[in-house]
């Protein structure tokens, strides 16, 4: 486990806002999920036994190479976050974690 970098921390405090949620970014500690680098993570959980329980938001923005980048802000079956899903279009390593202008949220739930 680590602490999030300034980019992964950006992302997760913009989707969580967006959802109503207050989060303390500084605070969460992450596992880097085997997706080739396109930048997922597994948050830290008290949970036995986490699994998918929703999502509370998205966001989609360029990369440095103008793919599109899309991320999900999921939570366990206990409400707890669960994992930053990052999906790049074309499956390659993400190259940068976006600025704040460019974050465009898609409608949270």
């Amino acid at each position: 486990m680590r602490a999030l970098t300034e980019g992964e921390r950006r992302v997760v405090a913009h989707l969580a806002d967006t959802a109503g949620w207050v989060v303390d970014d500084a605070a969460l500690r992450a596992t880097p999920l085997d997706d080739g680098g396109m930048g997922s993570l597994r948050f830290a959980s008290d949970a036995e036994s986490p699994r998918l329980g929703a999502t509370l938001g998205e966001v989609a923005f360029p990369d440095a190479d103008g793919v599109l980048v899309m991320a999900a802000l999921t939570v366990d079956q206990n409400g707890d976050l669960f994992e930053l899903d990052v999906w790049k279009a074309d499956f390659s390593p993400l190259q940068r974690w976006p600025e704040a202008s460019d974050l465009s949220s898609r409608e949270a739930l």
